[in-house]
């Protein structure tokens, strides 16, 4: 995945977006922007004055023109719709202005989808949780096996059946001078643990819950994408990049799990505070106090990375 190069100077309507995609090489229709539109891949397109001849057609601004050849590029390699909705939340995680929230919103329905409705799509989001485990020298290829199989049954299901997946995952993390070895191999480490990467599955499941549930709000999406920034605020950019959506959904998913932390229901807006851009992250932790928010993220970061957030 990559941010869209901005290849637009002005916005354009529905007839230039399908004529962009055409001088692109894509042979694309007016309803496949539409839906596109209603799945978050796309903002909503800026309404213009009604004239004497009838209204015109809305405007999509610069960089969502260049987001939907990005999308359209996306699509020739990975045709599944969830993936390319990682473009549109990738770019929101680092600049609300180009993907505004009420996109995003719509983007995570998206991504998310419903690993319930059938074990195909369980499986293609358990191969996202377990491919950092992939390596070959992690474990047997039965032991990886199982494991993807395991993660499957507990999307399809919606619920974490903890014992047998601590037992599935814990001979991926044995030795544990080898698993740190390939960890760090691979640019970063991952989970300090079996029971740190049964977290991350805990709250991926819960997040894919409250997601689906309806109860997710624009404002709980960006306190989360603040809270984000602020445990990973020590890292640059690119490294950021790989871990955004993942990321939010880790995020949602600890609200969900336990709203008892910052005492809210989970249908209320989050009261972690909010970050504009990823160089806020030291200023927002240094406002942080020492309250529940503090809690929570120290909570995570022991849990899920073995870490603490001083």
């Amino acid at each position: 995945m990559y941010f869209p190069r901005v290849e637009f100077t002005e916005p354009g309507t529905i007839d230039d977006l399908v004529e962009d995609a055409a001088r692109a090489g894509y042979s694309v229709t007016p309803r496949l922007v539409h839906d596109w539109v209603s799945k978050g891949l796309l903002d909503r397109p800026k309404r213009r004055r009604t004239g004497r001849t009838g209204s015109e057609k809305g405007l999509y601004d610069d960089f969502q023109r260049s987001l939907f050849l990005a999308e359209l590029k996306t699509r020739s390699a990975q045709p599944r719709i969830s993936e390319i909705a990682q473009l549109p939340l990738m770019t929101w995680m680092f600049d609300g202005h180009l993907v505004p929230t009420r996109q995003a919103l719509r983007a995570i329905l998206t991504y998310v989808g419903d690993p319930r409705g059938s074990k195909q799509q369980a499986l293609q989001q358990a191969r996202r949780l377990i491919e950092p485990l992939s390596d070959p020298r992690l474990g047997t290829t039965r032991n990886r096996r199982e494991l993807l199989y395991a993660v499957r049954d507990t999307f399809y299901v919606g619920h974490c059946n903890r014992d047998l997946l601590l037992a599935k995952a814990a001979p991926l993390f044995e030795p544990r001078d080898l698993y740190l070895e390939v960890s760090y191999s691979r640019g970063r480490s991952f989970w300090d643990s079996a029971e740190g990467y049964l977290f991350e599955l805990e709250c991926r499941v819960a997040a894919g819950r409250f997601v689906a549930s309806g109860s997710l709000t624009t404002e709980i999406m960006e306190n989360a994408r603040g809270n984000w920034r602020i445990i990973l605020g020590h890292l640059t950019e690119a490294e950021l990049v790989p871990l955004a959506v993942s990321g939010l959904m880790n995020m949602l998913g600890m609200f969900a799990l336990d709203s008892t932390i910052i005492g809210r229901e989970p249908k209320s807006p989050l009261s972690w505070p909010r970050s504009k851009r990823p160089a806020d992250a030291t200023k927002d932790r240094d406002q942080l106090g020492e309250g529940k928010e503090k809690a929570v993220l120290n909570l995570m970061a022991a849990r899920m990375w073995g870490g603490h957030f001083a």
